[in-house]
């Protein structure tokens, strides 16, 4: 399989190639633009999220949610997706889950003393990503554009999942995953794809 997919296209009377590729040694997704004629591009890169609100979960067997399989009489609910405020040249947004079926789950099946050494495997699991790149800078929370035209383009989407104490913890590890991978050059990362 190919590591990358490339589109020759004409935006508006601007002939380009955009690649959008999968770092799979690090985690990043990069969707690099660059002009054929040496026109400058311009760019927006925007997302919006789908979870806005806490509501119940509930649903039938096999339609895509949550449903009670009579091991537990807690309710499930969805929690809002929150969105980072935006720095300079960086968006993002994460979700965290704050409840977790685990305890009383465990308690149910009458182990729970695996809690003792255990950790809870979705209390404070957070996941989400950041967009960031060179000549890029945020116009809102939701959406960076291009600083100035420019012949190339390149978009970092940073992901990370992780349990941490505080969303903080969790932003700072993903802002810090994405310094280091940024460090490295991208022609380097994506020769190891072989």
């Amino acid at each position: 399989l190919p590591i990358a997919e490339s589109d020759q296209s004409e935006i508006g009377n601007r002939k380009s190639e955009i690649m959008v590729w999968v770092d799979a040694n690090h985690p990043v997704i990069h969707v690099d633009a660059k002009s054929l004629t040496g026109q400058p591009l311009e760019a927006r890169a925007s997302f919006e999220v789908w979870r806005k609100e806490k509501r119940p979960i509930t649903g039938q067997p096999g339609g895509g949610e949550y449903h009670s399989t009579g091991f537990t009489s807690l309710p499930a609910f969805s929690y809002p997706d929150t969105i980072l405020p935006a720095t300079p040249q960086r968006i993002g947004w994460y979700h965290r889950n704050v409840e977790s079926p685990w305890l009383p789950s465990l308690k149910l099946q009458r182990v729970e003393a695996i809690a003792q050494t255990e950790q809870d495997p979705i209390l404070h699991r957070t996941m989400g990503v950041i967009l960031r790149g060179d000549n890029l800078v945020s116009v809102s929370d939701t959406e960076l554009k291009t600083d100035k035209p420019a012949p190339a383009i390149s978009l970092g989407i940073h992901v990370l999942t992780q349990i941490t104490d505080t969303p903080e913890q969790w932003v700072a590890a993903l802002e810090k995953q994405a310094v280091a991978v940024d460090a490295m050059p991208v022609a380097q990362r994506r020769q190891k794809h072989g």
